[in-house]
């Protein structure tokens, strides 16, 4: 129904282990964003940083494509400044912000819905709790 091949997008989800932890970073000057993938593993980053596997995630973000798959792309960041990825909390992955994206997110807090809000407090204290952030920053 979709014309998409299936196979090829589960693949990744079932023949590798764990699972994407995104990073977003933004640059200096705050209109633009690289957000990359690594494998995530509650255990840690140990050499999963390293790791070659790629998958098809959906961003789920207001503004870019519908799904991401490569090791790292550059974005145009809204005029507001604020980029939730994984809105509705529907993708299976963790989402690491820098300072000033988590900033820009603090400051459209109230308008995003209980389920975004828990969303990032959920992926802050996951992630650095396995060591892919700063445990000050959850």
């Amino acid at each position: 129904a979709s014309g998409k091949d299936v196979a090829e997008l589960m693949d990744c989800w079932t023949k590798q282990m764990g699972y994407p932890v995104l990073k977003v970073a933004t640059d200096k000057e705050g209109g633009q964003m690289t957000v990359s993938q690594e494998r995530y593993l509650a255990s840690g980053p140990g050499d999963a940083s390293v790791s070659e596997d790629l998958w098809t995630v959906p961003l789920r973000a207001d503004g870019l494509p519908d799904s991401f798959s490569s090791k790292s792309a550059t974005f145009a960041i809204p005029a507001d400044g604020a980029l939730k990825l994984n809105q509705g909390q529907t993708g299976f992955y963790r989402t690491v912000y820098d300072e000033k994206a988590r900033e820009a997110l603090v400051g459209v807090l109230g308008t995003l819905d209980e389920v975004d809000r828990v969303g990032l407090v959920s992926d802050a204290f996951a992630t650095s709790g396995a060591g892919f952030a700063s445990t000050t920053d959850a």
